[in-house]
């Protein structure tokens, strides 16, 4: 996790500071369609801008304690950007208590979708168009999981990685050529790819859109012109001159340089019609790039790294004042390559976040959304062309949407419990209650308000308080009042009789270290307490004492418990709604249970596939073995075969030669025979190395030399 400041995120923040402590804090807004684009972590910062004082009320204003309560940070070894070693870095593995997250994030936020807009947006058709992947690609592959399962045995992370073998495995779907760069500069481009299949679809909606100048952006992040070689953006723009489009009219991003003059300028071409296709990154044509006036299509080359560069993408084409009321997205997968699981997971991580963004969060745990990189399982089945992968991947989204569904359920089910146990079921035990308690008092409240009624504007207080019936209204006020604090605190006791009605106080505990009095009436004090509601009255004389608090108890109870039915009645009707509510079970239980059961058949599946796969090659690396010791053995044999056809025909060649000089008469029987017996001694008829024979035949020559010389000194001593 990145933990310095940047300048420009520092300077903002002074900026906020400053305008809070100036009290304009509610002057600051902030706009975005992308509230999180690389991990959640950003919500923090957010909340730094917008609500400091949130954080500090929650005891998360340091980023430790933040990524504490609401992250699971992991420590991995990475490689250095510039090489030569390894850092330990600190990342968010997923992230944990969504729900309490995402209500902070309300706290200080509004929502708005563009459903609820209700934008003229023009309408959206996305193509998925899946292109067979060709022999060379499928050779790349599979060297891609060699160098997986390297990795997974313990490569050095500096010299290869997983997430570098998913980089190359994205330039592998564009275009191998990608990966020999240096080694092969001048290798050919590949035929028959996606990038084909893209420009086929450039030229056809190109053509259909001719009458209104339609333009198109083509979207390549994985090979650019800024790497200063070759690369799949110039290599479309070829492609697209060679079929014949106007070079005018075609540019990439990098053409202006990075000038923000030369860049308006060549939107405004695109805006005009004046340039029709338009090629560049996410990053370079995402945010901030306004050509949407003519956009007839995008064309999503490549898989994005994050779920915010898809609605970047899109961003670019529904968007209001297009004039186009159709538009389209082409989205090119090569078939058997990385694409479509690349796809597939980061399509899921957006709808995790935009359930996030936009309900109450069903989910409590999910994966940071970081940088997607492939497992080495992920690559096998993809690299063996596994037919159920994408039908796996179907179906744990589709769990993981019901599970998503059923949280939310279970969530549902846990707030009408709570609402049952404490709202529906205690209000109608309350008016249970009350309604028994006027129905037993109706009679004796009845005749105390009638005399209230007779006696409206006397002086009397008709207030007894120990036994004396006090007529004066204040010093009556008075004595109630030092008899109501004489009851200990959390007590409840009769300190008087007023218009035929036990007085009783009730000391209650309303501040840490105050217990007040409260005032009640009853007929039968240890069966029913007529309680008002507010605390005993502190004026002695006025419109509002302790004697016109007593007078409101006896006018609203004097009704009796007709009013009260009716309350008791919806309330029991809403207890019995509740209580149905949270007896229902998940509708979609049955589809999550299919789900769940076909998954389980397809692990099952790709578990004996692996096992048989590792058999075959088992297999197979004993019949390699097997052939291997097997030839061995057969040049073992044949050499031999060989050596002693090499000794074979020397010995002809030795009887021959002897033959002749026999037949010459220049050498005798027994001469032959002493030549005969020493090459056979020396290891010809055994079938010794040839050198040594080589010494046996010499001999023999030697021998039959002496023998003719021999002949020729008698024949010439004669």
């Amino acid at each position: 996790m990145q933990t310095s400041d940047a300048a420009k995120c520092e300077d903002l923040l002074m900026k906020c500071e400053y305008l809070r402590d100036n009290g304009r804090g509610n002057n600051i807004v902030f706009a975005t369609g992308t509230p999180v684009t690389n991990t959640m972590a950003e919500l923090y910062n957010m909340q730094r801008y917008l609500s400091p004082n949130l954080l500090d009320s929650q005891g998360v204003s340091n980023f430790s304690a933040w990524a504490k309560t609401f992250g699971e940070v992991t420590e991995t070894m990475e490689p250095k950007p510039e090489g030569g070693g390894l850092d330990i870095k600190r990342r968010f593995a997923r992230f944990q208590n969504l729900p309490e997250l995402m209500s902070s994030f309300h706290c200080y936020s509004d929502i708005m979708t563009a459903d609820d807009l209700d934008l003229d947006l023009p309408e959206l058709e996305s193509h998925a168009v899946a292109v067979p992947a060709t022999p060379e690609q499928l050779a790349e592959v599979e060297a891609l999981v060699e160098r997986g399962e390297k990795v997974h045995a313990g490569c050095d992370p500096s010299m290869d990685n997983m997430l570098k073998i998913t980089g190359d495995g994205r330039k592998v779907a564009l275009d191998p050529k990608l990966l020999y760069l240096e080694d092969d500069p001048d290798m050919e481009p590949l035929s028959g790819g996606k990038v084909d299949e893209c420009v086929r679809n450039i030229l056809d909606i190109r053509d259909r859109t001719e009458a209104e100048r339609g333009a198109q952006l083509v979207f390549v992040d994985s090979s650019t012109p800024a790497s200063g070689r070759w690369n799949i953006q110039d290599d479309v723009r070829r492609r697209l001159i060679e079929a014949g489009v106007p070079e005018s009219e075609i540019a990439c991003v990098t053409d202006a340089k990075g000038k923000l003059k030369q860049k308006e300028a060549l939107y405004e071409k695109v805006r005009s019609g004046d340039i029709r296709i338009l090629l560049g990154s996410t990053t370079t044509l995402g945010t901030g790039t306004n050509v949407q006036t003519r956009l007839a299509a995008i064309h999503d080359l490549d898989c994005p790294w994050r779920p915010s560069d898809l609605e970047q993408r899109l961003g670019r084409i529904v968007r209001q004042g297009n004039t186009f009321d159709h538009v389209h997205d082409f989205r090119y997968v090569s078939t058997g390559t990385f694409d479509s699981y690349l796809y597939s997971i980061v399509e899921r991580k957006q709808r995790f976040i935009s359930q996030v963004f936009t309900n109450k969060s069903p989910v409590r745990t999910m994966d940071d959304l970081d940088e997607t990189v492939l497992s080495l399982a992920q690559m096998k089945q993809i690299a063996e062309g596994d037919p159920t992968v994408a039908e796996r991947m179907d179906v744990e989204n589709k769990i993981g949407q019901l599970k998503l569904m059923m949280a939310s359920h279970l969530e549902g089910l846990a707030d009408v419990q709570h609402k049952i146990e404490t709202q529906y079921r205690p209000l109608v035990e309350a008016l249970t209650a009350q309604r028994d308690m006027l129905a037993d008092d109706e009679i004796p409240f009845a005749e105390a308000d009638l005399v209230r009624q007779q006696t409206l504007g006397s002086k009397d207080s008709f207030l007894t308080v120990g036994g004396t019936h006090i007529a004066d209204k204040e010093e009556a006020i008075r004595a109630l009042r030092r008899a109501a604090y004489d009851v200990r605190p959390g007590c409840e006791e009769t300190i008087g009789t007023y218009r035929g009605l036990s007085v009783v106080c009730r000391r209650q505990r309303v501040l840490d270290d105050d217990w007040l009095p409260y005032i009640g009436l009853a007929v039968d004090a240890a069966k029913h307490v007529h309680m008002s509601d507010r605390v005993f009255p502190s004026g002695e004389k006025g419109a509002f004492t302790v004697l016109t608090q007593m007078d409101r108890i006896i006018a609203r109870d004097a009704k009796g418990p007709a009013e009260i039915e009716l309350k008791l009645r919806d309330a029991q009707l809403a207890l019995a709604d509740a209580q149905k509510a949270a007896r229902e079970s998940f509708p979609k239980q049955a589809e999550l249970d299919e789900a769940e059961q076909r998954l389980a058949v397809l692990e099952q599946e790709r578990i004996e596939a692996e096992a048989q796969r590792q058999r075959e090659q088992a297999q197979r690396a004993e019949a390699e073995a097997a052939a291997i010791e097997e030839g061995v053995e057969d040049e073992r044999e044949a050499e031999r075969k060989h050596e002693r056809a090499a000794v074979a025909d020397d010995e002809a060649r030795e009887r021959g030669r002897v033959a002749e000089l026999r037949r010459q008469g220049l050498i005798c029987e027994d001469s032959a025979a002493h030549a005969a017996a020493t090459a056979t001694a020396c290891g010809i008829a055994s079938g010794c190395p040839d050198d040594v024979a080589e010494a046996a035949r010499c001999s023999a020559a030697a021998s039959v030399r002496e023998e003719r010389d021999g002949g020729e000194k008698h024949k010439a001593g004669m």
